[in-house]
């Protein structure tokens, strides 16, 4: 029997935190005057476009337009909010994503400004600050540049998993997670504008390979499946804990009239072939999409796997009327793959999320190329609702210039109609 004990930074640096009380902070004065000039900036710039972006969401969410242009989403990773603070220049930057983590209100004042500096964006999307490796692992280490780092799995018995199971701690009050939920409740506050999107990553199944390690993982999917079950039924539990915690400060769901907000949780299930995630299906999809849908929320989901797996992803999520999308990584399927694969659910909206690193090693010509390529993909193969761009620089390595024209570029390539 492996004896159980709660998570542990490996230098012990930091704590888990098991809060009484949900974490908050007050702003100081000098952060208080960037929030209100940031806003500022936002609202004036935005009043020379033909439509709000709430406006153009809701309308491009539930219908086939007309809008003025597609919704653009640039998501502010909380690894790029530290670049801000050392004038957009080149990593290593003073700061890093840790710190961010440690003064979550430093990382909301950069959130602010970097929706300032690509006003256009339509959504508030920072993402949360891990993947709750802090939480699902026996032992993990936090970096300085990127969020923390699984070291050793958490469950290594049935016990452990029963133990997790019984003894599982409330995601408002553990880890990162509830610094996350004090940020949404922020940006939701300070810029009610856009739509704002609150992230329960991860899924049951990148869950699941934090929780067991993804090589045990693979092993009791093979030759134990009842040891596989148990996990999934953990990290399963898990995300709906999150989820219920999540739809409080976002209210409600994102309506035909642009109010409202989106949740939304990515999962990783392309190590698993078909004939395995079939089995597990009905204890992750099968059962988290209809959780969410019963509490009124149409998910978003951007799931990394094969595109066979993805159509049975996409149709589970079609039935419950949420929405799924693409992670446009070079290992992904052909994006023409994806959206003709999409038109078979018309409920099912189509976006695309880039991974700027992937897209920028390249000359300028490269980048341009990339988006019409892609927006040629949003014209052949129309799906019904949300077309939506999202611009995410998940990398802190990309040069700033190449991000700076692959944002601007977006306004001239995204057009509606979109033209193939």
């Amino acid at each position: 029997m492996s004896l159980v004990r709660w998570p542990e930074e490996v230098n012990g640096e930091y704590s888990v935190n098991f809060y009484k009380v949900p974490f908050s902070i007050m702003f100081t004065e000098t952060e208080e005057l960037i929030i209100e000039k940031s806003h500022r900036k936002i609202s004036e710039r935005k009043i020379e476009e033909k439509m709000t972006s709430r406006e153009r969401f809701g309308k491009n969410f539930f219908s086939d337009g007309p809008i003025d242009r597609l919704p653009i989403c640039i998501s502010g990773g909380h690894n790029i909010m530290p670049r801000i603070f050392d004038a957009f220049g080149d990593p290593p930057s003073t700061l890093g994503q840790r710190d961010m983590i440690n003064h979550p209100n430093l990382d909301f004042v950069g959130q602010m400004i970097w929706q300032a500096k690509w006003w256009f964006a339509d959504l508030f999307a920072p993402m949360n600050y891990s993947y709750s490796e802090e939480v699902l692992s026996r032992r993990f280490r936090m970096i300085e540049y990127g969020p923390p780092l699984s070291v050793e799995p958490l469950v290594k018995t049935k016990e452990d998993a029963q133990f997790f199971m019984d003894n599982m701690p409330d995601p408002a009050l553990a880890g990162t997670y509830p610094a996350y939920l004090w940020e949404v409740k922020q940006q939701i506050k300070h810029l009610p504008e856009l739509v704002s999107v609150g992230s329960v990553c991860p899924g049951t199944i990148s869950g699941a390979s934090f929780l067991r390690g993804i090589r045990n993982f693979l092993i009791d999917v093979r030759k134990n499946m009842e040891m596989a079950e148990m996990v999934v039924k953990c990290t399963s539990k898990w995300l709906h804990k999150k989820i219920d915690r999540m739809v409080v400060p976002l209210g409600e769901q994102l309506d035909e009239n642009g109010k409202g907000n989106i949740l939304w949780w990515c999962d990783a299930a392309s190590f698993l072939n078909l004939e395995e995630f079939t089995k597990l299906m009905p204890l992750t999809y099968g059962t988290d999409v209809p959780y969410a849908a019963k509490k009124g929320w149409k998910i978003g989901i951007a799931p990394e796997a094969p595109v066979a797996t993805m159509d049975l992803i996409s149709k589970c999520v079609s039935e419950n009327g949420g929405s799924s999308g693409i992670l446009s990584h070079p290992e992904q399927p052909p994006i023409e793959d994806w959206y003709r694969m999409t038109r078979k659910y018309d409920n099912v909206p189509a976006f695309c999320d880039a991974d700027v690193k992937a897209i920028l090693d390249g000359p300028k010509s490269h980048i341009l190329e990339s988006w019409k390529r892609q927006a040629r993909a949003f014209a052949q193969y129309p799906t019904k609702g949300l077309r939506t761009y999202m611009l995410c620089p998940f990398d802190p390595t990309t040069p700033m210039e190449h991000m700076e024209y692959a944002a601007k570029s977006l306004l001239e390539v995204f057009k509606y109609p979109v033209e193939a």
